[in-house]
């Protein structure tokens, strides 16, 4: 597991983003710019959600995906967004 917010104390909060984390060689983009907002290169390229998930937990979202139930995005795939409610996270 990695807190991604622990980039913002070696970079700036409008720039955590360029960090080496988010090369291809370790977690890939930190803000797709793709439709999907999904990893599209490097090892973390395409990384599945579980699907049908209500045969592993409770908490899935109205597609079945395993997911918070308030997260209601269909993505088949893991997503990443730099915006909250259309509004850039720049937290520290």
């Amino acid at each position: 597991y990695w807190d991604f917010t622990l980039e913002s104390t070696f970079f700036g909060s409008r720039d955590w983003r360029n960090s080496f984390i988010f090369s291809d060689d370790w977690f890939g983009n930190a803000s797709p710019s793709n439709a999907l907002h999904t990893v599209t290169s490097g090892r973390f390229q395409f990384v599945a959600t579980l699907r049908d998930a209500k045969k592993y937990s409770y908490w899935i979202n109205s597609y079945g995906l395993l997911r918070a139930p308030w997260n209601n995005d269909p993505t088949p795939f893991l997503t990443r967004s730099s915006k909250v409610y259309g509004y850039e996270n720049n937290m520290k």
